[in-house]
């Protein structure tokens, strides 16, 4: 119950208000009576629980669906060489003069001009032709 019950008294007060109708229906009648309402104090809760379980369950999707979207609009992706005027979302890699950046913030700015690129990986030194 820990993480999707943060409340347990939601519990009980639908244990009580299924038990309160309980107790009216048995303090009156007969057996039939009696035993109608032990059925009914079943349901009564079953349901009462079921409110609860599915007002839980539509507040834990909704934050779901909240992280999911901020998620999916950060998503990580390498988008070729630095394009002049191009605007790059956060968490987009991109290479200029051979080094591999990534960008800490939406930015239509160069890398290595300020603080909205991070350098991943520094261009190395030039090979040099074997002979």
């Amino acid at each position: 119950m820990g993480r999707f019950f943060t409340n347990p008294e939601q519990l009980q007060q639908a244990g009580l208000r299924a038990h309160e109708a309980y107790k009216a229906a048995i303090t009156s009648g007969d057996a039939a009576t009696r035993s109608l309402a032990s059925v009914e104090y079943s349901s009564a809760f079953a349901s009462e629980l079921a409110n609860v379980v599915a007002t839980r369950t539509l507040e834990l999707t909704d934050k779901l669906e909240q992280r999911i979207a901020a998620l999916e609009k950060s998503q990580f992706g390498y988008f070729g060489v630095f394009e002049e005027g191009k605007s790059y979302r956060k968490n987009s890699f991109l290479t200029d003069s051979g080094s591999l950046w990534i960008a800490r913030k939406e930015t239509a700015q160069r890398p290595g001009s300020n603080e909205d690129w991070k350098l991943a990986v520094k261009r190395g030194r030039d090979g040099k032709d074997s002979k």
